[in-house]
Protein backbone atom coordinates (compact mmCIF):
# COMPACT_ATOMS: atom_id res chain seq x y z
CA UNK A 1 0.00 0.00 0.00
CA UNK A 2 1.05 3.74 -0.39
CA UNK A 3 1.91 5.67 -3.25
CA UNK A 4 4.33 5.39 -5.65
CA UNK A 5 6.56 7.26 -8.78
CA UNK A 6 9.25 5.80 -10.61
CA UNK A 7 10.24 4.55 -13.85
CA UNK A 8 9.70 1.62 -16.17
CA UNK A 9 12.11 0.35 -17.86
CA UNK A 10 16.01 -0.30 -16.76
CA UNK A 11 17.67 2.67 -16.56
CA UNK A 12 21.10 3.19 -17.87
CA UNK A 13 23.07 6.38 -17.80
CA UNK A 14 26.39 6.69 -18.82
CA UNK A 15 29.22 7.47 -17.60
CA UNK A 16 30.18 10.17 -19.00
CA UNK A 17 26.71 12.30 -17.81
CA UNK A 18 28.01 12.03 -14.23
CA UNK A 19 28.67 14.86 -13.30
CA UNK A 20 25.91 16.83 -15.16
CA UNK A 21 23.31 14.22 -13.49
CA UNK A 22 24.52 14.91 -10.07
CA UNK A 23 24.46 18.49 -10.21
CA UNK A 24 20.74 18.55 -11.77
CA UNK A 25 19.60 15.98 -9.25
CA UNK A 26 21.12 18.58 -6.48
CA UNK A 27 19.86 21.62 -7.97
CA UNK A 28 16.09 20.29 -8.44
CA UNK A 29 16.11 18.80 -5.15
CA UNK A 30 17.32 21.77 -4.02
CA UNK A 31 14.75 23.89 -5.57
CA UNK A 32 11.70 21.17 -3.81
CA UNK A 33 13.03 22.34 -0.78
CA UNK A 34 14.36 19.04 0.10
CA UNK A 35 17.10 19.33 2.58
CA UNK A 36 19.28 17.22 5.46
CA UNK A 37 18.63 17.54 9.18
CA UNK A 38 21.69 17.85 10.87
CA UNK A 39 22.27 16.89 14.38
CA UNK A 40 24.68 18.94 16.63
CA UNK A 41 24.70 18.26 20.41
CA UNK A 42 26.44 20.69 22.42
CA UNK A 43 26.46 21.36 25.85
CA UNK A 44 25.08 17.85 26.34
CA UNK A 45 22.33 19.26 24.65
CA UNK A 46 21.53 17.57 21.11
CA UNK A 47 19.57 20.05 18.12
CA UNK A 48 18.75 19.72 14.80
CA UNK A 49 20.00 21.72 12.34
CA UNK A 50 18.94 22.58 8.49
CA UNK A 51 21.60 21.88 6.37
CA UNK A 52 22.14 21.68 2.32
CA UNK A 53 21.93 18.30 0.70
CA UNK A 54 25.23 16.91 0.42
CA UNK A 55 26.85 13.32 -0.21
CA UNK A 56 27.19 10.57 1.76
CA UNK A 57 29.02 7.37 1.34
CA UNK A 58 28.15 3.43 2.45
CA UNK A 59 29.67 0.13 2.22
CA UNK A 60 28.78 -1.58 -0.99
CA UNK A 61 27.53 -5.12 -1.82
CA UNK A 62 30.98 -6.13 -2.85
CA UNK A 63 33.92 -6.00 -0.30
CA UNK A 64 35.58 -2.55 -0.72
CA UNK A 65 33.09 -1.15 -2.71
CA UNK A 66 32.03 2.08 -1.33
CA UNK A 67 28.51 3.57 -2.80
CA UNK A 68 27.91 7.54 -2.69
CA UNK A 69 24.50 9.30 -1.98
CA UNK A 70 22.80 12.09 -2.88
CA UNK A 71 19.90 11.63 0.31
CA UNK A 72 18.16 14.23 1.59
CA UNK A 73 15.69 13.69 4.21
CA UNK A 74 13.55 17.02 5.23
CA UNK A 75 11.14 19.04 2.98
CA UNK A 76 11.47 22.72 4.55
CA UNK A 77 8.12 23.32 3.02
CA UNK A 78 6.47 20.14 3.72
CA UNK A 79 7.80 20.09 7.54
CA UNK A 80 8.20 16.41 7.44
CA UNK A 81 10.85 14.18 6.33
CA UNK A 82 10.12 11.10 3.78
CA UNK A 83 10.71 7.33 2.94
CA UNK A 84 13.97 7.18 0.78
CA UNK A 85 14.61 9.13 -2.58
CA UNK A 86 17.66 10.36 -3.83
CA UNK A 87 20.58 9.25 -6.27
CA UNK A 88 23.15 6.64 -5.78
CA UNK A 89 25.80 8.49 -7.49
CA UNK A 90 28.41 5.53 -8.18
CA UNK A 91 25.87 3.15 -10.07
CA UNK A 92 24.10 6.41 -11.03
CA UNK A 93 21.06 4.47 -9.74
CA UNK A 94 17.78 7.05 -9.29
CA UNK A 95 15.52 5.88 -6.11
CA UNK A 96 12.59 6.58 -4.55
CA UNK A 97 10.09 4.91 -1.70
CA UNK A 98 6.58 5.41 -0.70
CA UNK A 99 5.66 9.40 -1.77
CA UNK A 100 2.18 10.28 -0.80
CA UNK A 101 0.15 13.16 -2.35
CA UNK A 102 1.79 16.14 -0.90
CA UNK A 103 4.58 18.38 -2.35
CA UNK A 104 7.24 15.12 -2.02
CA UNK A 105 4.95 13.63 -4.80
CA UNK A 106 5.82 16.41 -7.16
CA UNK A 107 9.34 16.69 -7.14
CA UNK A 108 9.58 12.81 -6.76
CA UNK A 109 7.27 12.96 -9.87
CA UNK A 110 10.22 15.81 -11.85
CA UNK A 111 12.78 13.60 -10.26
CA UNK A 112 12.15 10.54 -12.50
CA UNK A 113 11.29 12.54 -15.28
CA UNK A 114 14.55 13.87 -14.60
CA UNK A 115 16.05 10.02 -14.82
CA UNK A 116 14.26 9.49 -17.77
CA UNK A 117 16.16 12.03 -19.79
CA UNK A 118 19.08 11.33 -18.93
CA UNK A 119 18.73 7.42 -19.36
CA UNK A 120 17.30 5.65 -22.95
CA UNK A 121 14.34 2.63 -22.45
CA UNK A 122 12.62 3.87 -19.92
CA UNK A 123 9.49 5.79 -19.06
CA UNK A 124 8.54 7.95 -15.88
CA UNK A 125 5.72 5.73 -14.00
CA UNK A 126 3.27 8.77 -13.25
CA UNK A 127 0.31 6.60 -12.71
CA UNK A 128 -0.25 8.15 -9.11
CA UNK A 129 1.75 11.24 -9.56
CA UNK A 130 -0.55 14.51 -8.76
CA UNK A 131 0.78 16.17 -11.80
CA UNK A 132 1.10 16.00 -15.67
CA UNK A 133 3.30 15.78 -17.94
CA UNK A 134 3.58 19.54 -18.94
CA UNK A 135 3.72 21.10 -15.48
CA UNK A 136 6.64 18.52 -14.48
CA UNK A 137 8.75 19.15 -17.95
CA UNK A 138 7.79 23.29 -17.17
CA UNK A 139 9.10 23.56 -13.98
CA UNK A 140 11.88 21.44 -14.96
CA UNK A 141 12.87 23.66 -17.78
CA UNK A 142 12.39 26.78 -14.95
CA UNK A 143 15.12 25.21 -12.40
CA UNK A 144 17.48 23.82 -14.85
CA UNK A 145 17.09 26.27 -17.97
CA UNK A 146 17.42 23.45 -20.57
CA UNK A 147 15.42 24.11 -23.77
CA UNK A 148 16.16 20.58 -24.72
CA UNK A 149 13.98 18.75 -22.05
CA UNK A 150 11.05 17.74 -24.92
CA UNK A 151 10.43 14.07 -23.75
CA UNK A 152 7.33 14.93 -23.23
CA UNK A 153 4.07 12.73 -25.11
CA UNK A 154 2.39 14.48 -27.24
CA UNK A 155 0.62 11.63 -29.02
CA UNK A 156 -1.55 9.42 -27.23
CA UNK A 157 -0.64 6.66 -28.98
CA UNK A 158 2.85 6.85 -29.08
CA UNK A 159 3.31 7.19 -25.40
CA UNK A 160 1.28 3.80 -24.59
CA UNK A 161 3.03 1.98 -27.17
CA UNK A 162 6.42 3.02 -25.38
CA UNK A 163 4.93 1.62 -22.08
CA UNK A 164 3.82 -1.53 -23.40
CA UNK A 165 7.30 -2.12 -25.32
CA UNK A 166 9.43 -1.00 -21.96
CA UNK A 167 7.18 -3.43 -19.87
CA UNK A 168 7.81 -5.97 -22.18
CA UNK A 169 11.23 -6.07 -22.17
CA UNK A 170 11.39 -5.61 -18.74
CA UNK A 171 9.61 -9.19 -17.80
CA UNK A 172 11.82 -10.74 -20.39
CA UNK A 173 14.76 -9.26 -18.35
CA UNK A 174 13.08 -9.79 -14.97
CA UNK A 175 11.34 -12.42 -13.29
CA UNK A 176 9.89 -10.05 -11.05
CA UNK A 177 8.56 -7.72 -13.42
CA UNK A 178 5.21 -7.80 -14.85
CA UNK A 179 3.58 -6.13 -18.27
CA UNK A 180 1.79 -2.74 -17.92
CA UNK A 181 -1.17 -2.00 -19.75
CA UNK A 182 -2.32 1.11 -18.24
CA UNK A 183 -5.94 2.13 -17.81
CA UNK A 184 -7.56 5.03 -19.04
CA UNK A 185 -7.09 7.38 -16.02
CA UNK A 186 -3.44 6.19 -15.78
CA UNK A 187 -2.27 7.13 -19.49
CA UNK A 188 -3.83 10.51 -18.73
CA UNK A 189 -0.85 10.73 -16.64
CA UNK A 190 1.56 9.86 -19.16
CA UNK A 191 -0.30 12.40 -21.88
CA UNK A 192 0.26 16.27 -21.47
CA UNK A 193 -2.29 17.94 -18.91
CA UNK A 194 -4.13 14.80 -19.72
CA UNK A 195 -6.53 16.55 -22.25
CA UNK A 196 -8.66 14.40 -24.71
CA UNK A 197 -7.04 16.56 -27.96
CA UNK A 198 -5.42 13.66 -29.70
CA UNK A 199 -8.76 11.62 -30.79
CA UNK A 200 -6.80 9.25 -32.91
CA UNK A 201 -4.49 8.15 -30.09
CA UNK A 202 -7.17 8.02 -28.33
CA UNK A 203 -9.15 5.68 -30.39
CA UNK A 204 -6.24 3.81 -30.86
CA UNK A 205 -5.64 3.06 -27.18
CA UNK A 206 -8.72 1.81 -26.57
CA UNK A 207 -9.19 -0.26 -30.12
CA UNK A 208 -6.15 -2.06 -29.16
CA UNK A 209 -6.54 -2.19 -25.07
CA UNK A 210 -10.76 -3.61 -25.65
CA UNK A 211 -10.54 -4.92 -28.97
CA UNK A 212 -12.19 -3.53 -32.27
CA UNK A 213 -15.61 -4.08 -31.72
CA UNK A 214 -15.59 -3.57 -27.84
CA UNK A 215 -13.56 0.05 -28.29
CA UNK A 216 -16.45 2.76 -29.06
CA UNK A 217 -19.08 1.41 -26.50
CA UNK A 218 -15.07 1.43 -23.61
CA UNK A 219 -14.93 4.63 -25.17
CA UNK A 220 -17.98 6.14 -24.77
CA UNK A 221 -18.33 5.31 -21.34
CA UNK A 222 -15.81 6.93 -19.93
CA UNK A 223 -14.85 10.32 -22.67
CA UNK A 224 -18.34 12.29 -23.13
CA UNK A 225 -18.68 12.80 -27.10
CA UNK A 226 -21.38 14.72 -29.22
CA UNK A 227 -24.06 12.84 -31.08
CA UNK A 228 -22.10 13.32 -34.44
CA UNK A 229 -19.31 12.37 -33.57
CA UNK A 230 -20.54 8.51 -31.91
CA UNK A 231 -22.66 7.97 -35.14
CA UNK A 232 -19.71 9.11 -37.23
CA UNK A 233 -16.97 6.29 -36.00
CA UNK A 234 -20.27 3.22 -35.24
CA UNK A 235 -20.61 3.49 -39.08
CA UNK A 236 -16.58 3.45 -39.78
CA UNK A 237 -16.29 0.59 -37.43
CA UNK A 238 -19.45 -0.75 -39.11
CA UNK A 239 -18.17 -0.38 -42.83
CA UNK A 240 -14.69 -1.96 -41.90
CA UNK A 241 -16.28 -5.09 -41.55
CA UNK A 242 -18.65 -4.74 -43.95
CA UNK A 243 -16.36 -3.84 -47.05
CA UNK A 244 -14.20 -6.87 -45.96
CA UNK A 245 -16.55 -9.10 -45.77
CA UNK A 246 -17.78 -8.39 -49.11
CA UNK A 247 -14.68 -9.15 -50.56
CA UNK A 248 -14.40 -12.74 -48.23
CA UNK A 249 -18.03 -13.45 -49.70
CA UNK A 250 -17.01 -12.41 -53.59
CA UNK A 251 -13.45 -14.35 -53.35
CA UNK A 252 -14.60 -17.50 -51.72
CA UNK A 253 -11.48 -19.15 -53.00
CA UNK A 254 -9.06 -16.68 -50.97
CA UNK A 255 -6.74 -18.85 -49.19
CA UNK A 256 -4.86 -16.91 -45.60
CA UNK A 257 -1.81 -15.89 -47.73
CA UNK A 258 -3.67 -13.89 -49.92
CA UNK A 259 -6.18 -13.01 -47.41
CA UNK A 260 -3.19 -11.00 -45.36
CA UNK A 261 -2.07 -9.88 -49.14
CA UNK A 262 -5.46 -7.58 -48.43
CA UNK A 263 -4.98 -6.67 -45.59
CA UNK A 264 -1.54 -5.77 -45.98
CA UNK A 265 -3.14 -3.86 -48.99
CA UNK A 266 -5.27 -1.63 -46.48
CA UNK A 267 -2.11 -1.39 -43.96
CA UNK A 268 0.66 -0.48 -46.03
CA UNK A 269 -1.40 1.95 -48.34
CA UNK A 270 -1.76 -0.24 -51.46
CA UNK A 271 2.20 -1.26 -51.44
CA UNK A 272 1.04 -4.59 -52.06
CA UNK A 273 0.16 -6.73 -55.27
CA UNK A 274 -2.95 -8.47 -54.79
CA UNK A 275 -4.31 -11.42 -56.72
CA UNK A 276 -7.79 -10.69 -57.22
CA UNK A 277 -7.85 -10.24 -61.28
CA UNK A 278 -9.43 -7.30 -62.08
CA UNK A 279 -12.15 -7.03 -59.24
CA UNK A 280 -10.71 -4.54 -57.48
CA UNK A 281 -13.38 -2.38 -56.40
CA UNK A 282 -14.28 -3.35 -53.40
CA UNK A 283 -11.01 -3.59 -52.12
CA UNK A 284 -10.65 0.90 -53.46
CA UNK A 285 -14.09 1.04 -51.18
CA UNK A 286 -12.55 -0.53 -48.18
CA UNK A 287 -9.18 1.48 -48.64
CA UNK A 288 -11.24 4.68 -48.46
CA UNK A 289 -13.10 3.51 -45.49
CA UNK A 290 -9.49 2.56 -43.73
CA UNK A 291 -7.87 5.74 -44.91
CA UNK A 292 -10.33 7.76 -42.31
CA UNK A 293 -9.09 5.81 -39.20
CA UNK A 294 -6.03 6.02 -37.31
CA UNK A 295 -3.53 3.27 -38.09
CA UNK A 296 -3.33 1.41 -35.10
CA UNK A 297 -7.20 0.62 -35.57
CA UNK A 298 -6.78 -0.51 -38.95
CA UNK A 299 -3.64 -3.22 -37.89
CA UNK A 300 -5.97 -4.11 -34.73
CA UNK A 301 -9.05 -5.13 -37.32
CA UNK A 302 -7.23 -7.22 -39.27
CA UNK A 303 -5.08 -8.78 -36.32
CA UNK A 304 -8.27 -10.46 -34.87
CA UNK A 305 -9.66 -11.10 -37.87
CA UNK A 306 -6.84 -12.74 -38.97
CA UNK A 307 -6.46 -14.13 -35.53
CA UNK A 308 -2.42 -12.82 -35.02
CA UNK A 309 -1.11 -11.09 -32.37
CA UNK A 310 -1.47 -7.51 -32.57
CA UNK A 311 1.66 -6.51 -31.46
CA UNK A 312 4.15 -8.96 -33.32
CA UNK A 313 1.92 -7.86 -36.27
CA UNK A 314 2.39 -4.10 -35.12
CA UNK A 315 6.02 -4.43 -35.66
CA UNK A 316 6.53 -6.83 -38.25
CA UNK A 317 4.51 -5.63 -41.13
CA UNK A 318 3.68 -2.45 -40.44
CA UNK A 319 4.94 0.66 -42.63
CA UNK A 320 4.18 3.55 -39.97
CA UNK A 321 6.13 6.22 -42.32
CA UNK A 322 2.64 6.94 -44.04
CA UNK A 323 1.00 6.99 -40.90
CA UNK A 324 3.03 9.10 -39.38
CA UNK A 325 3.39 11.90 -42.03
CA UNK A 326 -0.50 11.64 -41.37
CA UNK A 327 -0.29 12.17 -38.05
CA UNK A 328 -1.33 16.04 -36.97
CA UNK A 329 0.09 17.17 -33.64
CA UNK A 330 0.24 20.37 -31.92
CA UNK A 331 3.95 20.27 -30.26
CA UNK A 332 4.64 23.41 -28.50
CA UNK A 333 7.64 25.26 -30.42
CA UNK A 334 9.39 26.75 -27.19
CA UNK A 335 9.41 25.13 -23.78
CA UNK A 336 7.31 26.85 -21.07
CA UNK A 337 8.20 27.15 -17.64
CA UNK A 338 6.68 26.98 -14.02
CA UNK A 339 8.09 28.69 -11.23
CA UNK A 340 8.81 26.58 -8.10
CA UNK A 341 5.64 28.71 -5.90
CA UNK A 342 3.56 27.61 -8.90
CA UNK A 343 4.29 24.24 -8.96
CA UNK A 344 4.38 23.22 -5.17
CA UNK A 345 1.86 25.28 -4.67
CA UNK A 346 3.44 27.85 -1.76
CA UNK A 347 3.28 31.31 -1.48
CA UNK A 348 6.38 33.50 -2.00
CA UNK A 349 6.64 34.98 0.90
CA UNK A 350 7.09 31.45 2.58
CA UNK A 351 9.98 30.46 -0.03
CA UNK A 352 11.60 33.42 -0.25
CA UNK A 353 15.21 32.30 -0.17
CA UNK A 354 14.58 30.87 -2.87
CA UNK A 355 14.40 34.04 -5.13
CA UNK A 356 16.58 36.39 -6.40
CA UNK A 357 16.78 39.76 -4.02
CA UNK A 358 14.98 41.20 -7.32
CA UNK A 359 11.74 39.76 -6.64
CA UNK A 360 11.78 39.69 -3.00
CA UNK A 361 11.81 43.53 -2.95
CA UNK A 362 8.41 43.30 -5.13
CA UNK A 363 6.53 41.08 -2.38
CA UNK A 364 5.51 44.36 -0.04
CA UNK A 365 3.50 42.48 3.00
CA UNK A 366 7.45 40.96 3.28
CA UNK A 367 9.26 43.84 2.61
CA UNK A 368 6.90 45.59 5.47
CA UNK A 369 7.51 42.31 8.04
CA UNK A 370 11.46 42.74 7.42
CA UNK A 371 11.36 46.47 8.19
CA UNK A 372 9.29 46.05 11.35
CA UNK A 373 12.15 43.47 12.50
CA UNK A 374 14.52 46.27 11.65
CA UNK A 375 13.26 48.47 13.94
CA UNK A 376 12.50 45.93 17.15
CA UNK A 377 16.25 45.07 16.73
CA UNK A 378 17.39 48.54 16.82
CA UNK A 379 15.40 48.98 20.59
CA UNK A 380 16.37 45.50 21.41
CA UNK A 381 20.10 46.41 20.64
CA UNK A 382 20.42 49.22 22.96
CA UNK A 383 19.40 46.85 25.84
CA UNK A 384 20.99 43.76 25.24
CA UNK A 385 23.72 42.50 27.35
CA UNK A 386 26.52 40.82 26.38
CA UNK A 387 27.53 37.19 28.46
CA UNK A 388 30.38 34.96 28.30
CA UNK A 389 30.99 33.50 24.80
CA UNK A 390 30.02 30.07 26.94
CA UNK A 391 26.55 31.62 28.39
CA UNK A 392 25.28 32.42 25.02
CA UNK A 393 26.17 29.74 22.92
CA UNK A 394 24.50 27.63 25.34
CA UNK A 395 21.19 30.10 26.09
CA UNK A 396 21.07 30.24 21.82
CA UNK A 397 21.52 26.14 21.81
CA UNK A 398 18.47 26.18 24.81
CA UNK A 399 16.31 28.29 22.53
CA UNK A 400 16.57 26.56 19.24
CA UNK A 401 15.84 23.07 21.31
CA UNK A 402 12.84 24.59 22.93
CA UNK A 403 11.49 26.09 18.88
CA UNK A 404 12.28 22.21 18.06
CA UNK A 405 9.40 21.26 20.63
CA UNK A 406 7.10 24.14 20.98
CA UNK A 407 6.44 24.40 17.42
CA UNK A 408 5.77 20.83 16.73
CA UNK A 409 3.50 19.62 14.01
CA UNK A 410 1.84 16.23 14.23
CA UNK A 411 4.35 14.55 12.71
CA UNK A 412 6.25 15.54 15.18
CA UNK A 413 8.59 18.25 13.37
CA UNK A 414 9.36 21.51 15.00
CA UNK A 415 11.52 24.98 14.09
CA UNK A 416 14.62 24.85 12.88
CA UNK A 417 17.64 26.84 12.31
CA UNK A 418 19.52 26.69 9.32
CA UNK A 419 23.12 25.07 9.75
CA UNK A 420 24.99 28.09 8.15
CA UNK A 421 23.14 30.95 10.64
CA UNK A 422 23.91 28.74 13.73
CA UNK A 423 28.03 28.63 13.11
CA UNK A 424 27.74 32.27 12.39
CA UNK A 425 26.31 33.25 14.62
CA UNK A 426 28.23 31.26 17.78
CA UNK A 427 30.23 32.34 16.14
CA UNK A 428 29.75 36.57 16.58
CA UNK A 429 28.50 35.34 20.47
CA UNK A 430 30.09 38.56 21.70
CA UNK A 431 28.87 40.81 18.92
CA UNK A 432 26.14 42.93 20.26
CA UNK A 433 24.35 43.03 16.85
CA UNK A 434 24.69 39.58 16.10
CA UNK A 435 22.86 39.01 19.92
CA UNK A 436 20.02 41.04 19.65
CA UNK A 437 19.23 39.30 16.24
CA UNK A 438 19.20 36.05 18.61
CA UNK A 439 16.89 38.36 21.42
CA UNK A 440 14.41 39.14 18.72
CA UNK A 441 14.61 35.54 17.93
CA UNK A 442 13.51 34.37 21.20
CA UNK A 443 11.05 37.10 21.15
CA UNK A 444 9.03 36.46 18.46
CA UNK A 445 8.99 32.60 19.62
CA UNK A 446 7.75 33.54 23.16
CA UNK A 447 5.03 35.92 21.47
CA UNK A 448 3.59 32.67 18.90
CA UNK A 449 3.42 29.74 21.23
CA UNK A 450 0.13 30.32 22.45
CA UNK A 451 -1.01 31.63 19.19
CA UNK A 452 0.56 28.24 17.48
CA UNK A 453 -1.28 26.11 19.83
CA UNK A 454 -4.64 27.67 18.91
CA UNK A 455 -3.99 27.82 15.38
CA UNK A 456 -2.44 24.40 14.95
CA UNK A 457 -5.65 22.65 16.66
CA UNK A 458 -7.59 19.91 14.99
CA UNK A 459 -4.26 19.38 12.95
CA UNK A 460 -3.33 15.50 12.17
CA UNK A 461 -1.11 13.50 10.24
CA UNK A 462 -3.51 13.01 7.57
CA UNK A 463 -5.01 16.41 6.69
CA UNK A 464 -1.71 18.73 8.31
CA UNK A 465 -2.46 22.47 8.71
CA UNK A 466 0.43 23.92 6.29
CA UNK A 467 2.27 27.42 6.21
CA UNK A 468 0.65 27.82 10.38
CA UNK A 469 1.54 31.65 10.50
CA UNK A 470 2.87 32.14 14.01
CA UNK A 471 5.14 29.27 12.95
CA UNK A 472 6.18 30.59 9.13
CA UNK A 473 6.66 33.88 10.51
CA UNK A 474 9.27 32.86 13.02
CA UNK A 475 10.91 30.50 9.72
CA UNK A 476 10.82 33.61 7.77
CA UNK A 477 12.93 35.31 10.26
CA UNK A 478 15.40 32.21 10.04
CA UNK A 479 15.53 32.90 6.63
CA UNK A 480 16.13 36.35 6.75
CA UNK A 481 19.15 35.79 9.17
CA UNK A 482 20.16 33.68 6.15
CA UNK A 483 19.77 35.68 3.72
CA UNK A 484 23.15 38.06 4.16
CA UNK A 485 22.28 40.86 1.40
CA UNK A 486 19.48 41.21 2.19
CA UNK A 487 19.79 40.57 6.08
CA UNK A 488 22.66 43.72 5.54
CA UNK A 489 19.91 45.60 4.04
CA UNK A 490 16.82 45.32 6.60
CA UNK A 491 18.76 44.21 9.86
CA UNK A 492 22.01 46.24 9.13
CA UNK A 493 24.53 43.04 9.74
Amino acid sequence: MGTFIGCIGDSKIFEDKREAVMQDVKKLLEAGGMMSLEKVKIFDREICLLASIHEKTSDGFSQGEKLVYILPDYNFFDEDSFPDMGLEATKLRFFSDKVGWRRINSIASAFHMLESLYSSDVIPDLRESNRYPDDIIAWINSVLGKEELGLIYYDWWEAYERIRKISKKMCQVHTYAHEIDPDFRDMRRFYRSGDLTDLDGILSYFTVKFGFDNALTELFKRVRMSDAFKERYIRLYALCHETFDSILSKHTDLDEAAIKDTAMYVINSAKVDLNLGDDKEDVVKMLIVFRSLPLPVIVKFFAERLNIDFWEFWDSDVDKDEWNKRKIVDIPTESDTLSTCEYLNIEPKNMFMWLEEDEVEDIAVLVEEFRQWGKELEELEKDTELPSSDKAIESIVITLADLATSYRNERGYGIYMFKETFYDMIAHSSDRRWMAAFELLKKLSNDNKERFLEESKGENVFDPKEFCEPKWMIIRYLMLLNYPSLRKKYLDF
